[in-house]
């Protein structure tokens, strides 16, 4: 027969196997994908290129400041070092634009990848498991003023971890940033309260009513007692 206790038991096991699967899950993931990684490779070799261009460019210049090259000479290399600096440069724009708009594809909510949304969101995921679990061990019978302070660290605990958890899935928008905090605080506190309804509802409505059927049954064994006490006596009489 499985006892309370027995739950309880399995039930921290597998709370602690779900947290730690929540905070590593994000290792899963490449933190860039590979594709975003090639367009960004084939970037850097254009824009250092491009660069290196622009630096010939200069030192042509240069050299025909410093009268180490002649006119002629400096204007049959131009306009061909000119034209390739230009194919470069617009080549490396290209491929830049086409890095920001891979980039932009990984976006995960606000985050700029679904590892980076997994980190951020564990910690105050694993606060909300704690306190959902701290909530069900203390639905027990005990000191009373014990048992509202950790009720009370369990809602406190919620509200905080729900708090972040919509920050973190709120999508983006244009809106001030105090409007994110407000909504997150106001969406935080409904949704606490609706869990604790539900608590009280369910799991404390259910202990009182375990705890009445306890109360028939041993006052069901007791008459039932003294029923056979009386049948014996009237026996014996």
């Amino acid at each position: 027969m499985i006892t309370n206790n027995k739950i309880k038991f399995i039930l921290i096991y597998l709370v602690a196997i779900v947290m730690t699967i929540v905070t590593f899950l994000h290792i899963l993931f490449d933190p860039v994908a590979k594709e975003t990684l090639e367009i960004k490779k084939s970037h850097i070799e254009l824009k250092n290129e491009r660069n290196r261009l622009n630096n010939e460019l200069v030192t042509l210049f240069e050299n025909y400041e410093d009268s180490i090259i002649n006119k002629s000479q400096y204007d049959a290399q131009f306009p061909i070092l000119f034209k390739k600096y230009i194919k470069k440069k617009d080549e490396a724009l290209k491929a830049y634009n086409n890095y920001k708009s891979s980039k932009k594809s990984n976006e995960f909510f606000k985050f700029k990848n679904i590892p980076h949304f997994l980190y951020t969101i564990s910690l105050p995921l694993n606060f909300l498991i704690i306190s959902l679990l701290i909530l069900f061990l203390s639905a027990k019978r005990g000191n009373k003023l014990i048992i509202r302070a950790i009720t009370f660290l369990a809602y406190t605990m919620m509200f905080i971890s729900l708090f972040f958890i919509i920050w973190v899935v709120s999508p983006k928008s244009d809106l001030p940033y105090w409007i994110y905090i407000i909504g997150s605080f106001i969406a935080s506190i409904l949704i606490s309260t609706s869990l604790r309804y539900f608590y009280i509802r369910v799991v404390v409505h259910s202990n009182r009513m375990k705890a009445l059927e306890s109360t028939l049954q041993l006052t069901y064994d007791v008459l039932e007692a003294e029923q056979k006490n009386k049948e014996q006596e009237n026996k014996n009489i």
